[in-house]
């Protein structure tokens, strides 16, 4: 039951394309966080932007991409763990998976980055 229908895929080769300019964002001052949303009981579009915007340095959350959430952090208040786990709590639900994209990680960052917990 794991099908990749046409959106999908254009959505993978879409975010393959933003994940390589992830980390100059806003001149450096800014961190890009790239997760991948999945699941039946996932928020709308406008009520994940709600959520994300009350979270303390969360600058924006970009939802073009179907599926996936490209948002921008300000590591001065919040590492990338931090955020992840932020990010979790205000949108996460047992029906909605929040998989961070570790393959839009180059190898000469993935070394400051923590793997992902599993529940």
């Amino acid at each position: 039951m794991n099908r990749r229908s046409p959106t999908r895929l254009a959505a993978l080769v879409l975010v393959s394309i933003i994940c390589p300019a992830q980390h100059s964002v806003s001149a450096g001052s800014l961190e890009r966080v790239t997760v991948q949303l999945d699941g039946p009981s996932c928020l709308p579009r406008h009520d994940i932007i709600s959520a994300l915007s009350t979270l303390p340095g969360i600058h924006l959350t970009d939802i073009s991409v179907p599926d996936h959430l490209l948002i921008d952090i300000d590591p001065s208040l919040l590492d990338r763990h931090q955020a992840l786990a932020n990010i979790t709590g205000a949108i996460g639900s047992p029906g909605c998976r929040i998989q961070p994209m570790q393959s839009c990680i180059s190898a000469s960052f993935a070394a400051s980055v923590r793997p992902a917990t599993k529940e």
